[in-house]
């Protein structure tokens, strides 16, 4: 069932522009003042999946009341999967929040340093920094296993973005290739 529902928000142009828009956008923005919690998320998907239902078994003359015939079960689900979709979408950024335990990402930390945070791979990240109206400079940095931000090679080492992505790429595939060799896994020669 939970499957039925998702496809119909997908695909419904109102329930996308009226409802599923605005929740990303509310989320994008607690985000960014950092007061973002994934269970508040949840309960947001979830209106919009109970708004959904009412709809489908409205548009489809379903003899069931809608809450039976999507039980809470199901919708639950369903917001649940939405959430962490939201969360994925945004580039892994998402997950760099939720596990670093510093002020790196606190507003105040990053207004100060004037620093903006670009492309994520997995645990490798960008930021931009800007010192008293210079030149904005790139730097590398990684989320480590203690949720501690690392950063690598030099500080604005990088003078275009361009320069720091591919820097950037073939470091998170070094690790992820370090990360693969430490699992455990032998590769037959």
């Amino acid at each position: 069932m939970n499957q039925e529902l998702k496809l119909y928000i997908d695909n419904d142009g109102d329930i996308y522009r009226y409802m599923t828009v605005p929740i990303n956008k509310n989320l994008l923005k607690k985000m960014q003042k950092e007061t973002y919690r994934f269970n508040k998320s949840i309960k947001s998907f979830l209106n919009l999946c109970n708004s959904a239902a009412k709809k489908y078994c409205k548009e489809f003359s379903i003899p069931q009341k809608w809450n039976i015939h999507f039980p809470i079960q199901s919708r639950r689900e369903t917001a649940e999967d939405m959430a962490k979709n939201f969360g994925n979408s945004i580039g892994g950024k998402n997950d760099l929040y939720k596990f670093h335990h510093g002020h790196f990402f606190d507003y105040s930390t990053m207004k100060f340093f004037k620093s903006r945070i670009g492309a994520s791979f997995g645990r490798v990240f960008i930021t931009s920094e800007k010192y008293r109206d210079k030149k904005r400079y790139y730097t590398i940095r990684f989320l480590d296993f203690h949720g501690d931000i690392q950063t690598f090679g030099k500080f604005q080492q990088y003078e275009t973005l361009k320069q720091a992505n591919k820097i950037a790429y073939t470091f998170y595939q070094w690790l992820e290739l370090e990360n693969l060799n430490n699992s455990g896994f032998q590769r037959r020669r």
